[in-house]
């Protein structure tokens, strides 16, 4: 399945201004491509949406192969929260993933000193997660956010940021790992 997203705030999968429930992935082959200077997440909620409604649920994707191929100027994660917004949970099993961040996107939260990742769980997949952009991690939360749990297990992972733990956040927030 290809996919190109056109709404610079909307998520290519998941939301763009309204809350996202669960997103579940299984047994598929995905190839993202949002416009550059995009604030959507390819795969989640859309930006802006804790000033909207609650959150994002969860995200499971199991035994899939996905490939973003977004411009690398876009501000939001691959798979997680857009700007602003928040996502309770992203569980990836048996996958293969290449492209940005996983979980939060740039600058998630400047007003709101809050977590806009809840736990984050990787097992048995291939990970190449990077973000030139920004100050986020390449897996956890962003700029001004925390994160919750993040567990890898039984995974090759590589993880490449400018600004921001590779694997951890992005930095300036109060909210520690839980």
């Amino acid at each position: 399945m290809a996919t190109k997203g056109h709404d610079n705030d909307a998520a290519v999968i998941g939301s763009a201004d309204s809350k996202c429930g669960n997103i579940t992935i299984k047994n598929a082959t995905i190839n993202l491509e949002s416009v550059s200077g995009c604030y959507g997440v390819g795969i989640g909620v859309g930006k802006n949406q804790s000033l909207v409604s609650d959150s994002g649920e969860n995200i499971v994707i199991e035994n899939c192969y996905i490939k973003d191929n977004s411009a690398w100027d876009r501000h939001a994660a691959s798979i997680g929260a857009g700007t602003s917004s928040k996502i309770n949970n992203i569980t990836i099993k048996n996958s293969e993933i290449h492209g940005g961040a996983i979980g939060g996107s740039d600058n998630n939260n400047q007003l709101f000193d809050f977590k806009c990742v809840g736990d984050i769980t990787i097992e048995g997949s291939i990970i190449d997660a990077n973000t030139r952009y920004g100050h986020r991690a390449a897996i956890g939360s962003s700029l001004y956010s925390g994160v919750g749990t993040i567990t890898i297990t039984n995974s090759n992972v590589t993880a490449k940021t400018e600004s921001g733990a590779a694997i951890g956040t992005g930095g300036y927030t109060s909210q520690s790992s839980s």
